[in-house]
């Protein structure tokens, strides 16, 4: 996933992002083990707050309502973790799609140069064809 990846929105939470944009950078830090699971979260949406902050900057929790905690809780990484595993296969499939159809795309053309005899150069064109097709579809 990329660095600058936006946050998930819920249409249940009324266009809110589920996750905040720090904590996003936060979790990806944790999932990487660059950083320890701790510091001061929201005890409401487990956003990272400084010491002096007494509202959560995402979801305007006060701290005496949702006292904040030490770390992120383990079933909330897991539901990040699955979010990022749903958002990488989707991405993926849609690579491998446009890979099969350099390749079908390729395997036609190649059918109807060899029905049709042509000289060698076509099949040049043909294979730099299946280069291009495959490395432009998937990244579509």
């Amino acid at each position: 996933m990329s660095a600058k990846a936006r946050p998930a929105v819920d249409a249940a939470t009324g266009g809110v992002p589920v996750f905040s944009e720090r904590l996003t950078a936060v979790l990806e830090t944790f999932l990487q083990g660059e950083a320890p699971n701790a510091g001061r979260f929201c005890g409401n949406c487990y956003t990272p707050m400084d010491a002096q902050r007494m509202h959560c900057l995402h979801c305007s929790a006060s701290v005496q309502d949702h006292p904040p905690v030490q770390s992120v809780p383990r079933p909330v990484l897991l539901m990040f973790r699955q979010l990022r595993r749903r958002e990488a296969l989707v991405v993926n499939s849609f690579a491998y799609l446009g890979l099969l159809l350099g390749v079908l795309t390729f395997i036609g053309v190649f059918y109807v140069i060899f029905t049709l005899g042509a000289n060698v150069w076509w099949y040049v064109f043909d294979i730099t064809l299946l280069f291009v097709a495959s490395r432009v579809l998937a990244g579509l």
